[in-house]
C-alpha cells in the first residue's frame, strides 16, 4: 500500500467523521447545550435547527452530503491533492536519477589492425614484415556507497599473426584479467558529494511525504469549515426569512387595526420599515449562502462539470455540541510529535547536518589507497628450432585461472592544495547558519505551544459564549411573544413589538454565529495539533 493511500485512510478514520466531533485532546463533560431551537411561543413562528434546506435553484439538482461524504469526495477530487500527490511520485524519480551513481557500468572494445613494415633485421627472412592484430577487451567498474570506494575489473584478449619468421609463437594468443580497488582514506572517505546528494534526496523524499500530509490535513479541516459556513449560512436564510414573515404579519395586523379605526396609518410605517429591513437582511443571507457554497463546491468538485458543482448544496449534518474538557499540556505534547511544520523543520537540520560533514570533507587532504591484482596467460602454436608445437586460446586460459603469472600491487597517493582558508570559512559560517536554525527551531516550538494554548482556550471560551448566546436567544423569544401577546389586548405599542422581534432575530442570529465560531474553535484546535498553516 503506497503512502498516499495510508495517509488518506488515517485522515479519513480520524477526521472524517459526521459534526464537529470533540478533538481527541478535548473531553466531553455531563451535560450539552441544545442546538439552536425555538423556545415555546408562537406555533406560527417556531425554529427548529437543521430543518432548513436551501433555496432551491432552476434546473440545479439537490445534492445531500455529510460531512463524511464531503471530506471523501475532497480527498478523492480536489485539485490542488491531486496536485500535491504527484510530488512524492516526481521525487521517487529524482531518488532513482541519483542513486543510479551507484550502478556498475560496463564497457567494451574490439579493434582490428593491419600492419605492414620493411625488415630491418638479418634473422629475418621476408622483406616485409605483416602484422594483424584483434583485440577483444571488457570491462566494468563501480562506485561504493560505503566508504567512497571504487572497484574495477577488466578482461583483456589480443591475437596477433605475422608472417615474421623470428617470432616464438604465431598467432600470438594473450588474456589479461585486472582487478583494482581504489579507497579514499581522509577526503571522501566518511562522505561525498555523491552520497550527501543522495542522502539530501531521500530527505527530500521524506518532505515530500511531510508535505502531502499538510495538504490533506489542511484540506481536510478546510472542508469541515466550509461545511458548517454552507449550513449556518442555510440556517441564517430560514431565521431571516422568518422575520420577514413575522413582519409581514405584523404589517398586515397593524393594516387591519388602520381599517377599524384603532390604529392610525402612521403607526403602520413603522412596522412596513422593519418588513424592508427584514427583507435587506433575507437577500444579503442569500448573497453570503451562494459565496459559502462557491467556496465549498471549490473544495469538493474536480471541474465545473462535477455533480457536486452543479448541484444545490444541501449539508445534511447537525453540529454536535459538547462541553470540552481541554487538556492543553496534552494537545501541546501532541503537537511537538506530530505538527507536520515541525517535521519538515527537523528534517531540514538533517540536511544542513549533511551540507557541514561535506564542507568538512573537503577541507581535508586526498589519500588513497590503490590495490591491484593482474593475472594472465599466453596460448598460441610455439615454434622452437623448425618444431611446431600446438596451442590455442585455452593455453592462455589455463594459465590465467590457474594463476601461473599473477601481479599484485599497492599504491599510496597523497595530495593537498596549500592555502584551504576559502573551505574553512565556508564550513565556519555554515555551522553557526546550522547553530541560528537550531534555534529557530526551538522559537518554532515555542510558537506551536502558544497557538495550540491560544486554541485550547478558543475552545474554552467560544463554548461560554455558545451558553451565553443560547440564554439570550431563549430569553429574546420569550419577551418577543410576550411583547405580541401584549400588543394584542391593546397593552403594548407599535414600536415596542418591532424593537423585541428584531431584537430576537438578532439573538438568533448571535447564537447560529456563536454556534459555528464554537465548531470551527474544535477545528482549530484539532489541526494545530497536525499540522501548520
Amino acid at each position: 500500500m503506497t503512502y498516499t493511500k495510508k495517509v488518506l485512510q488515517v485522515v479519513v478514520l480520524s477526521l472524517a467523521v459526521a459534526g464537529a466531533a470533540v478533538p481527541a485532546n478535548a473531553q466531553t463533560g455531563p451535560a450539552a447545550p441544545k442546538a439552536p431551537a425555538a423556545a415555546p411561543q408562537a406555533a406560527q413562528d417556531r425554529y427548529v435547527v437543521g430543518q432548513a434546506k436551501p433555496p432551491e435553484v432552476p434546473g440545479a439538482p439537490m445534492l445531500n452530503l455529510t460531512l463524511e461524504d464531503a471530506i471523501q469526495r475532497a480527498l478523492d477530487r480536489n485539485l490542488d491533492l491531486k496536485v500535491q500527490k504527484l510530488n512524492p511520485q516526481i521525487q521517487d524519480y529524482q531518488l532513482q536519477q541519483t542513486r543510479a551513481f551507484y550502478r556498475p557500468t560496463f564497457s567494451g572494445t574490439v579493434r582490428y589492425n593491419n600492419q605492414k613494415t620493411t625488415n630491418t633485421s638479418t634473422l629475418e627472412a621476408a622483406s616485409t614484415v605483416t602484422t594483424t592484430g584483434q583485440t577483444y577487451n571488457t570491462s566494468a567498474s563501480m562506485p561504493v556507497r560505503w566508504y567512497g570506494g571504487n572497484m574495477q575489473l577488466q578482461f583483456n584478449n589480443s591475437r596477433t599473426f605475422t608472417n615474421s619468421t623470428i617470432n616464438s609463437r604465431n598467432p600470438n594468443l594473450t588474456a589479461n584479467l585486472q582487478f583494482s580497488y581504489t579507497q579514499p582514506i581522509l577526503h571522501n572517505f566518511k562522505t561525498d558529494s555523491n552520497r550527501t546528494s543522495l542522502k539530501t534526496q531521500e530527505i527530500a523524499r521524506q518532505v515530500a511525504d511531510i508535505d502531502l500530509r499538510t495538504s490533506l490535513l489542511n484540506t481536510v479541516a478546510n472542508v469541515r469549515n466550509a461545511y458548517w459556513d454552507l449550513r449556518a449560512a442555510i440556517e441564517n436564510i430560514e431565521i431571516q426569512r422568518r422575520a420577514v414573515d413575522l413582519a409581514r404579519s405584523f404589517v398586515e395586523q397593524n393594516r387591519t387595526k388602520v381599517e377599524v379605526g384603532t390604529m392610525a396609518q402612521i403607526d403602520v410605517i413603522q412596522a412596513e420599515s422593519q418588513q424592508a429591513n427584514a427583507e435587506l437582511s433575507l437577500a444579503q443571507a442569500e448573497s453570503t449562502w451562494r459565496t459559502a457554497e462557491l467556496a465549498f463546491k471549490r473544495l469538493i468538485a474536480s471541474s465545473a462539470d462535477d455533480d457536486a458543482y452543479k448541484s444545490t448544496i444541501n449539508p445534511t449534518d447537525l453540529p454536535a455540541v459538547a462541553p470540552p474538557v481541554v487538556d492543553i499540556q496534552a494537545a501541546i505534547a501532541a503537537a511537538m510529535a506530530q505538527r507536520t511544520d515541525l517535521a519538515k523543520t527537523r528534517k531540514n537540520l538533517e540536511s544542513s547536518a549533511l551540507t557541514i560533514a561535506q564542507l568538512q570533507n573537503a577541507t581535508l587532504p586526498d589519500l588513497n589507497l590503490v590495490g591491484g591484482y593482474t593475472s594472465a596467460g599466453v596460448g598460441g602454436p610455439t615454434i622452437k628450432s623448425g618444431v611446431v608445437t600446438p596451442g590455442g586460446y585455452s593455453d592462455a586460459l589455463n594459465q590465467l585461472f590457474g594463476l601461473d603469472t599473477p601481479t599484485w600491487n599497492i599504491t599510496a597517493n597523497f595530495s593537498y592544495p596549500l592555502g584551504m582558508a576559502a573551505a574553512k570559512a565556508s564550513l565556519a559560517r555554515t555551522r553557526l547558519t546550522l547553530e541560528q536554525s537550531q534555534t529557530q527551531l526551538k522559537v518554532q516550538e515555542l510558537t506551536v505551544a502558544t497557538s495550540v494554548t491560544n486554541a485550547g482556550l478558543q475552545v474554552q471560551n467560544t463554548y461560554k459564549s455558545l451558553l451565553a448566546a443560547q440564554k439570550a436567544r431563549e430569553l429574546a423569544e420569550r419577551q418577543a411573544d410576550a411583547e405580541q401577546t401584549k400588543f394584542e389586548v391593546g397593552m403594548s405599542t407599535n414600536f415596542t413589538v418591532v424593537q423585541q422581534q428584531q431584537a430576537m432575530t438578532s439573538a438568533r442570529t448571535a447564537e447560529l454565529r456563536a454556534l459555528l465560531t464554537y465548531i470551527k474553535a474544535l477545528i482549530e484546535f484539532e489541526r494545530v495539533q497536525n499540522s501548520g498553516s
